[in-house]
């Protein structure tokens, strides 16, 4: 099989809690992340299931907060 370089640039489906709150009944494709930013600067996933559960009764994806800089 040959082999290919792809330069890309994966953009994954964000906002802010507010944002996500004001939509929450979303529905993220199966294996989709959803990043949530706090007014915190942290940041939390959510990521879509099989059973095409909306975005408010999904779990948040981990157990550590992460907190963006840059």
């Amino acid at each position: 099989m040959a082999e290919k370089t792809l330069k890309t640039c994966i953009v994954m489906r964000s906002g802010t809690t507010a944002e996500w709150n004001s939509n929450e009944d979303f529905v993220l494709k199966p294996g989709e992340i959803g990043i949530e930013f706090p007014i915190d600067d942290s940041a939390k996933m959510k990521v879509g299931d099989q059973a095409e559960t909306e975005w408010k009764n999904l779990p948040y994806f981990g157990g550590m907060k992460a907190t963006v800089e840059g």
